[in-house]
């Protein structure tokens, strides 16, 4: 019995160092102080985007889907952010991933974005930046480095601030609007486009993604 529970016990010992050593190396795919993997992608509304010639300013992308539940809770901030920042020379940029275009349009129109979103519905970014769910939020400086990375959403000015203003120290922005949040869920698209690849029902996981947060 002795024999058993120490091998049991030296089992699980190694399962927690494989599965800490494998979270964390997802975690570090794209560290502070790095250059940030970039991407070449059509947003959600059909315009290409390079995101190397986003660079010259700081940039902000934010990694979301729309059937994921803290994006939803995060929507508003962000809207409210890119108002109050507008004037910062920070670059806004999302990045929708294993999702459908009409979808992600959808949500964007429903909790008021109005900022660029690149669409990645194979889910390949995800890899590629190192995320370990959604949302997720990189700064990166003018030159293309990670400045800090945020696991999870943004729940109010005030989070989302302290991490802007490490892009844009000097800058005041304006003052928070009142955050309305709406009821409900974004209204079901008609119809998806042509060509699209659905992610999956609201508050489904497709198999092309990670974990949620």
């Amino acid at each position: 019995m002795l024999t058993a529970g120490i091998v049991i016990g030296a089992v699980f010992l190694l399962w927690l160092a494989v599965s800490a050593g494998s979270k964390k190396g997802l975690d570090n795919a794209a560290p502070e102080g790095k250059p940030a993997p970039g991407f070449e992608l059509d947003t959600i509304n059909g315009k290409h985007v390079d995101f190397a010639d986003l660079l010259g300013k700081p940039v902000f992308v934010n990694f979301w889907a729309s059937w994921c539940g803290p994006c939803k809770e995060e929507g508003p901030v962000l809207a409210d952010a890119y108002r109050r920042w507008k004037g910062s020379g920070i670059h806004f940029i999302g990045v929708d991933e294993s999702d459908s275009a009409s979808w992600a349009r959808t949500f964007e129109e429903f909790y008021g974005i109005s900022y660029d979103s690149a669409f990645d519905p194979s889910g390949l970014q995800y890899q590629r930046w190192g995320l370990s769910g959604y949302p997720e939020s990189f700064l990166v400086d003018a030159e293309g480095k990670i400045v800090a990375k945020k696991i999870g959403a943004f729940y109010t000015p005030r989070s989302i601030d302290e991490y802007l203003s490490l892009l844009a120290p000097g800058f005041t922005p304006e003052p928070p609007g009142q955050l309305v949040t709406p009821s409900g869920e974004p209204p079901l698209p008609q119809e998806s486009p042509g060509g699209e690849s659905p992610g999956g029902e609201p508050g489904e996981i497709p198999p092309t993604s990670g974990p949620t947060p």
